[in-house]
């Protein structure tokens, strides 16, 4: 099946849609989040404390709130079909592991080398646990310090994917156990003292929120998707103006406003998607599309980059070469972006294409071996 407004991706014979929209939306999301890094760490004394874009680079964060809950409706989207289908749990945990791990791995393991270099200041811990707890994305000490920052957001994601294979396993034991884990999470939260990460954070919500307007998505009419779209966004724009400006340390630690702001970005996205469902003529630029997909690496790279241009121009200034604010901030935002674009584009479509072509059919060869001991176990 073929569109103009969506391309279809086989995967052992299914057709799955892949809406471009979604890839316009995650790189809107990694640049966000890029502006509101950079804004962060120029604003630090030792880069020279520059305060400029504030009002709108420090809304920035939200991005990753939009990251949560696409995550929820892309695993909806590209896994839905292998719900109660316990034969295909190899073949959902390679491609999560393939997606996620490696790249990842490649970007902390260059980022440790700098530090044991002594490029910049190495805010962590180099105990056997912590960095075992960084590169599996399981945390396995309490007083955990991870030498990439951003990573956090992936030990949410990480926890998501293993829920969500419960499911694969076995409809009825996934919908249980994630009843009572969001259960859980809203006692805590909101009978008790609101929890700051962990498996009990609202955070997790949001991948469910993603799941539930995945479901709205595919039931309701797609005609009605510009409608959506024109009440989603205004609403998160008011939401951003209200909750957006405060630091996302703070916001995190009020559940209510937290998880309210996760449905404007679900109305927005449900919009987008019917939106592009409906119309025969939705093609979005191929920049923009690019940036959806080069995503994953600016996220990854983005911060570290920001952090070395932001010294080296804390250097100049010492020195008396200074350029007008907005232009530094706008000149590192940009080359962030562009060198998590160009470590997509040498790293990660290298190392994906390598493990789709040599490791692939011995996942699935070991899948099928396993499918009928499954079948039978979970049936």
């Amino acid at each position: 099946m073929t569109d103009s407004s969506f391309t279809a991706v086989k995967a052992k014979g299914v057709e799955k849609e892949r809406y471009l929209s979604i890839q316009v939306l995650r790189g809107i999301s990694a640049v966000a989040v890029a502006i509101y890094h950079t804004h962060l760490i120029l604003a630090q004394p030792e880069n020279g404390s520059l305060d400029v874009f504030s009002e709108v680079a420090s809304k920035g964060w939200l991005g990753v709130n939009f990251f949560f809950v696409l995550s929820g409706f892309i695993i909806m989207n590209a896994h839905a079909d292998d719900i109660s289908r316990p034969d295909r749990l190899g073949r959902y945990l390679w491609k999560r592991f393939a997606r996620v791990y490696p790249i990842y791995w490649i970007a902390l393991t260059l980022f440790l080398l700098g530090a044991a270099a002594g490029l910049g200041k190495a805010q962590f811990q180099w105990s056997a646990l912590n960095l075992g707890s960084a590169y599996l994305l399981t945390a396995l000490t309490d007083n955990l310090t991870l030498p990439l920052q951003v990573a956090w957001t992936l030990f949410y994601e990480v926890r998501f994917y293993f829920a969500f294979a419960v499911l694969i396993l076995n409809l009825r034991l996934g919908l249980c156990l994630l009843a009572i884990w969001f259960a859980a999470i809203l006692v805590a939260n909101i009978a008790g003292s609101p929890v700051g990460s962990g498996a009990l954070h609202v955070w997790n919500l949001y991948f469910a929120v993603g799941a539930a307007f995945f479901w709205a998505f595919k039931h309701l009419n797609p005609r009605l998707g510009p409608y959506i779209l024109a009440v989603g966004v205004p609403f998160a724009l008011i939401m951003a103006a209200l909750y957006g400006g405060h630091r996302v340390n703070d916001v995190q630690w009020n559940p209510l406003v937290l998880f309210a702001l996760s449905i404007p970005f679900g109305v927005v996205l449900l919009g987008t998607t019917l939106s592009e469902r409906y119309s025969k003529r939705f093609v979005p630029p191929k920049f923009f599309v690019f940036l959806g997909e080069a995503s994953y690496s600016i996220y990854l790279v983005h911060s570290a980059t920001i952090s070395v241009l932001a010294v080296i121009n804390a250097k100049l200034m010492t020195r008396g070469f200074t350029a007008p604010q907005e232009v530094v901030f706008v000149v590192i935002a940009i080359f962030s972006i562009l060198a998590g674009s160009l470590f997509h584009l040498g790293v990660e479509r290298p190392v994906i294409a390598i493990f789709d072509r040599n490791l692939r059919s011995g996942v699935f060869k070991f899948a099928s071996r396993s499918r009928t001991r499954l079948a039978e176990i979970f049936r």
